[in-house]
């Protein structure tokens, strides 16, 4: 299954999806992934999704470096319009990244996933181009 869901990885990478590895700049380790997905050619929307596989490795800046990376690739070389991501309504670690970005709280699906014996809610966010590109510097000739 896994030699399938990676060989499946591989042949929609570089089409209609992204995924990258976030590695730690100082050795090189591998700490998440991050990918973008659904990449609609006439929408020009993605949908974007990120993990940091062990919690000993959060609160240290990585995933909101490697998110800052992927959303200047999406809008940059991409040329999307819009990214998009789900977050559980409970995760207010994320969200505060997430909105830290200039990601907008869009909606909220109601028991959208059946998790640990209960239904969680999901926030949608999303950010767009004129909005990302209003908060980085300006380029310097």
């Amino acid at each position: 299954m896994e030699e399938r869901w990676f060989e499946e990885l591989l042949d929609h990478h570089g089409r209609d999806r992204w995924f990258f590895v976030i590695c730690r700049l100082e050795d090189d380790r591998p700490v998440g992934s991050l990918d973008l997905r659904d990449i609609g050619p006439t929408s020009g929307g993605a949908g974007l999704g990120i993990v940091i596989g062990d919690p000993a490795d959060t609160s240290k800046g990585y995933g909101s470096d490697a998110l800052r990376v992927l959303i200047d690739f999406g809008f940059g070389e991409l040329r999307l319009e819009r990214i998009w991501l789900d977050v559980f309504e409970s995760n207010e670690r994320a969200r505060h990244v997430y909105e830290r970005l200039g990601f907008v709280h869009e909606a909220t699906f109601r028991h959208a996933v059946f998790h640990g014996g209960r239904y969680l809610d999901l926030q949608r966010m999303a950010i767009l181009r004129e909005e990302w590109l209003a908060t980085r510097p300006p380029a310097t000739s």
